[in-house]
């Protein structure tokens, strides 16, 4: 590979005897590390000191939970404001970076895109809603664990890069918090109802006893001739 240096370039030394051979010294990459160091090289969260404006709310349910109804499209028609339904485009054939959605509201259609995906700790998309002039729009949703059975939920809606991005976030910030206000208000009984049937499932949901047998124990001997057994 004409490598100067293979540490340098992130390589490990290994050794080991192949038969007929002898030892072989070869150099490996640690995919593992190399993995989390890409994941972590490509993260996109808008954090704090990056945001125009945010929303923090507490809302019943472990992070997994609520995500599931963030992130399902089956289960963001049930409570966000004014969504009639939503379509996805997954490239990979699973949710994650880079599948597309149409987030439907009536005859106007809000498109995502999901620029990172942590489960169950954050993702973030970026947005274009259906009005002309309207310029993209990147924002993180962050679920943190609150106690054993709660989630802090915070959105934060990145600073705008240019004055006309900052002149439509002023004047469309208000109905988006008024949006995600009454979206959160239908969410959280939907979760509260969401627990209590996963409560009272275990028990719900046990299986059923199995009816006696009406033959005889296998672990007592079998006669010939016993009822039900055929011929001898």
């Amino acid at each position: 590979m004409a490598l100067a240096d293979p540490t340098a370039a992130g390589l490990l030394p290994h050794e080991e005897t192949i038969e007929h051979i002898g030892p072989v010294r070869a150099w490996v990459r640690d995919l593992a590390a190399a993995w989390r160091d890409e994941q972590e090289r490509t993260r996109v969260l808008v954090g704090p000191d990056d945001a125009y404006g945010s929303i923090e709310v507490v809302l019943p349910g472990p992070p997994s939970l609520v995500w599931e109804f963030f992130t399902a499209p089956s289960r963001r028609v049930q409570w966000q404001e004014g969504v009639t339904a939503v379509q996805e485009e997954a490239p990979t054939g699973r949710r994650g970076r880079g599948t597309k959605t149409h987030c439907v509201h009536g005859r106007d259609a809000i498109l995502e895109e999901i620029l990172d995906w942590r489960p169950y700790e954050y993702w973030t998309v970026r947005a274009l809603m259906p009005m002309p002039g309207a310029p993209k729009i990147t924002m993180s949703d962050v679920f943190e664990p609150v106690g054993p059975n709660a989630t802090r939920l915070t959105t934060r809606v990145a600073r705008p890069r240019t004055a006309r991005e900052r002149a439509f976030l002023d004047d469309f910030g208000p109905i988006l918090e008024a949006w995600a206000q009454a979206g959160i208000d239908r969410l959280r009984p939907l979760l509260e109802a969401e627990l209590a049937g996963r409560a009272a499932g275990p028990g719900a949901d046990a299986e059923p006893d199995l009816p006696a047998s009406t033959a005889r124990h296998l672990r007592e001997p079998i006669r010939a001739g016993d009822p039900g057994l055929g011929p001898a």
